[in-house]
């Protein structure tokens, strides 16, 4: 059984494909899938959200964020 992370990156790929083909006219069915599926990856998110232990949600609040240097600053 694949893991919600797994199934949210499954399903996001699948998204960015569909957005591919997305052409002027004709492909209405393509918005309506892509948007079912983004509403299913939110759920996925709620679902891990929920399951995440105390622990993990302040560790996740706590991490900060790569740091990168702007590349027209010297120092």
């Amino acid at each position: 059984m694949a893991t919600i992370e797994e199934k949210i990156a499954f399903l996001s790929e699948e998204v960015n494909l569909l957005t591919t083909r997305i052409k002027s006219a004709g492909t209405g069915y393509l918005y309506t899938t892509i948007d079912t599926l983004n509403g299913r990856i939110a759920e996925l998110k709620q679902e891990a959200a929920n399951n995440m232990t105390e622990s993990e949600k302040m560790q996740e609040e706590l991490e900060p964020l790569p740091f990168r240097w702007p590349d027209n600053e010297s120092f």
